[in-house]
């Protein structure tokens, strides 16, 4: 507990950065007795980076934070409160207003709190709230630019391992991920702990009791991709289900396009990565190659099966280190716009910046695979001087508690 509290003291000196930039001028308690905007939950709009118009001060105090395995309604009340107030204010993101049902939900699936400051190990961009039993935590991930312009993806429900070269993408919302555990509870015939946990936010979430069966819809997934949302393990079985049910390549390679198409996964490597590889399996071995170079030009992190399997799959192992393969790709795309007559301005020394920023995680990445892990702590301090160096100081101060 000490522990803990000595960590929200650090977050809450922090909270002072994000809260100047939202024009909140009274200064912020230093210890768990800090305070808090009155309504965790409300409306704060506004680009995430700056922070959203300023909120009115009350009453409320941040308790240290709770995590006690098992305890069922430790999401609600004060531990909502503290993990909106380190949300908002320390990671600078807007207002998630399904944010207690999800809670509750990890909680009723059998997923305990994790404090969103035990962030060592993790991914820095990494906000952990729930531990699962093989011992991944489940969280949100804070893009460096607050999420605008991600639309739907703007704030993901993600897994990761501490020391772990990959995040994995669960559902790209909060509302997302209680729908769907919602209908799977429903289906499985599994009792009621996440319907009895989301309470009256299921219906918010988009949940109607008996809609999979009145659907019709021929499997789970389907109804998943259609009723609820887009989820990858979904999207992926359904286009190796035409595969494997009958055979039809065709069909999978349509799905598989589908899949990847269409802005459903904004900034996420996975979906290039499978059809990459998918399509070099059906016979397309150059359209495969194309693919996952499209992959390995987006986060390296946000690869599933990691960055030597991809650049191996897109022809450029031999072609030196992960610094030269990543330069190669992204000078292949800069060639490509030009040839098509997109004139590119002179970058900016932020545009620069943040650029060498994503390159220092995808390195790390690259570096940490196999046994030993990616010590991502490492790359801490050299984030935080180029988020800075980018104009992105929110970023630089919520990445410093990474470390």
């Amino acid at each position: 507990m000490m522990a803990a509290a000595s960590a929200t003291r650090v977050a809450v000196r922090r909270a002072a950065s994000c809260a100047g930039r939202r024009g909140i001028a009274t200064a912020w308690a230093a210890g768990p007795r800090a305070r808090h905007p009155a309504a965790p939950g409300a409306a704060r709009g506004g680009a995430p980076a700056h922070g959203p118009p300023p909120l009115p001060l009350g009453g409320r105090r941040l308790a240290p934070w709770r995590a006690a395995p098992g305890a069922r309604g430790a999401a609600t009340g004060s531990r909502l409160t503290d993990v909106d107030f380190y949300l908002s204010e320390v990671a600078c993101m807007d207002s998630l207003p399904l944010l207690g049902a999800f809670l509750r939900v990890l909680e009723a699936q059998g997923h305990p709190a994790t404090p969103p400051t035990a962030r060592g190990g993790l991914h820095p961009l990494v906000v952990p709230l729930a531990e699962r039993a093989d011992g991944a935590v489940v969280g949100l991930l804070r893009w460096p630019n607050g999420g605008r312009g991600y639309g739907d993806m703007a704030a993901p429900v993600v897994s990761a391992r501490r020391g772990g070269a990959s995040v994995e993408l669960v559902a790209r919302s909060v509302g997302e991920y209680v729908h769907r555990a919602l209908v799977e509870e429903e289906v499985a015939g599994a009792g009621a702990a996440v319907r009895e946990a989301a309470g009256p936010d299921a219906a918010a979430a988009g949940y109607a009791a008996g809609a999979v069966a009145e659907a019709g819809l021929p499997s789970l997934d389907a109804f998943l991709v259609r009723r609820v949302g887009f989820f990858p393990d979904a999207c992926e079985r359904l286009a190796l289900g035409h595969l494997e049910a009958r055979g039809d390549a065709m069909s999978t390679l349509i799905a598989g396009e589908w899949y990847m198409k269409g802005n459903k996964f904004v900034g996420w490597a996975r979906p290039y990565e499978f059809n990459g590889a998918l399509m070099a399996r059906l016979g397309h071995p150059e359209e495969g190659r194309d693919t996952m170079g499209v992959a390995l030009k987006l986060p390296w992190w946000t690869l599933r099966d990691g960055y030597a399997a991809a650049a191996a799959a897109a022809g450029l192992a031999d072609r030196g280190g992960p610094a030269l393969v990543r330069r190669i790709v992204h000078e292949q795309e800069a060639a490509a716009k030009a040839a098509q007559g997109m004139q590119q301005d002179p970058k900016t020394p932020q545009q620069v910046a943040l650029e060498r920023a994503d390159a220092v995680l995808d390195l790390a990445c690259a570096g940490g695979e196999g046994a030993g892990g990616v010590d991502w702590g490492a790359t801490v301090d050299e984030l935080v001087d180029l988020y800075n160096q980018a104009g992105m100081a929110a970023t630089a101060e919520f990445v410093a508690g990474a470390k």
